[in-house]
């Protein structure tokens, strides 16, 4: 009889399912990335089956019915941290104890590229259609490169431009010359066109310093996206010549 017992109890305790199966899987995501998780199950009986589920909020991905080793989830919720739970069932109809791994999701984020912080060009004529209008100095536009890293494009972004010719870098200090701008982008990469337009006439001697700074940004479903270390941007407007007859 003390056989039997224990025996069973081998057979009932034999299946296991570790966290350390969840060793090479994927903890830390961008926002609607896709990724794979895997469970290896080790001892129990025959062919096994899952049942797996995701704490609400992290995905959309209907994961109800999956009965593989294997999940697939876009994670596309709110960016903060969630649950994976998983258990399995063997053969003998035997439960492995539950698992779980948590996911966190990062928050979007945006910032100029590094390779594209700094922009120059002429002083806007200050009577137009008059002389060279259409030439290089009159409504020309500098590009500026911003690169969002996660969220779900179409991104919408609102930005300021200040005067630091007289003080002021790095998000502070200057004078406001456009404020809440806003601009749009329908890519990860996206390109931010800077009108010289009337505001930027510089009738002094010297070049005179402007600073892009972005505001705030949120992606199609109105997450929040974070502003990165590089979010700040500069225009140099060169002196405008002057002659005289």
């Amino acid at each position: 009889m003390k056989t039997r017992i224990l025996s069973f109890l081998i057979v009932a305790l034999g299946l296991m399912v570790s966290t350390s199966a969840f060793a090479q899987n994927e903890t830390s995501v961008q926002r609607m990335a896709t990724h794979t998780y895997t469970v290896t199950p080790s001892n129990g009986n025959g062919s096994f089956t899952y049942k797996w589920s995701i704490e609400a909020g992290g995905t959309t991905t209907d994961i109800s019915t999956d009965t593989d080793a294997s999940i697939t989830v876009q994670w596309d919720g709110v960016p903060e941290t969630y649950t994976i739970t998983v258990q399995a069932t063997d053969a003998n109809l035997c439960l492995s104890e539950e698992i779980t791994l948590d996911v966190t999701i990062e928050s979007p984020e945006v910032e100029f590229t590094a390779s594209n912080l700094t922009g120059s060009t002429c002083s806007h004529l200050g009577v137009e259609g008059s002389g060279n209008t259409g030439a290089a100095s009159d409504n020309d536009i500098l590009e500026y490169t911003l690169a969002f890293t996660g969220g779900n494009p179409d991104f919408s972004l609102v930005y300021d431009i200040y005067d630091i010719t007289s003080g002021g870098a790095g998000g502070a200090g200057g004078t406001v010359v456009k404020a809440n701008q806003p601009a749009t982008f329908d890519a990860l990469t996206g390109t931010l066109a800077v009108t010289i337009d009337s505001d930027f006439e510089n009738n002094t001697a010297t070049s005179k310093t402007y600073e892009i700074r972005i505001v705030s940004a949120q992606d199609a479903d109105g997450t929040t996206v974070t502003v990165g270390t590089d979010k700040y941007a500069t225009i140099t407007i060169y002196s405008k010549p002057v002659i005289a007859f």
